[in-house]
């Protein structure tokens, strides 16, 4: 287990304090679904990203591992969640339905080539 850097004084969640930018929410209904958040009986915090809060504007010693248990385990303070739909043709013919969304982050990684080859 990862040591807690912040004291037993417990202060509000810095990440849950960030400017959220609802960009996906905005693309519609179309591109997602609404789910409810899995919960879980524990938590383990495997990895912290101390290298990364600084570009946040956050102080590593400032953040709690519970911080990051709430904000990225258990998704406090976020409505709605939602679920990417897979746009993909595994199984023979196109499904928006599907779940997991790795297509709109392929998409998103050659959205630039893909442009130049669609002119």
């Amino acid at each position: 287990m990862v040591s807690d850097p912040v004291d037993v004084m417990r202060s509000p969640n810095l990440f849950l304090s960030l400017p959220y930018e609802p960009a996906f929410e905005q693309l519609g209904a179309d591109y997602a679904d609404p789910v409810r958040a899995a919960e879980f009986p524990q938590h383990q915090l495997r990895f912290r990203n101390d290298a990364l809060l600084p570009q946040l504007g956050l102080d590593p010693a400032a953040v709690s591992n519970e911080d990051f248990v709430e904000a990225f385990g258990q998704f406090c303070d976020r409505q709605p969640l939602l679920a990417m739909r897979y746009h993909g043709y595994q199984f023979g013919e196109y499904n928006p339905k599907l779940g997991d969304g790795r297509g709109i982050f392929v998409w998103a990684g050659f959205a630039a080539a893909m442009a130049t080859c669609m002119i």
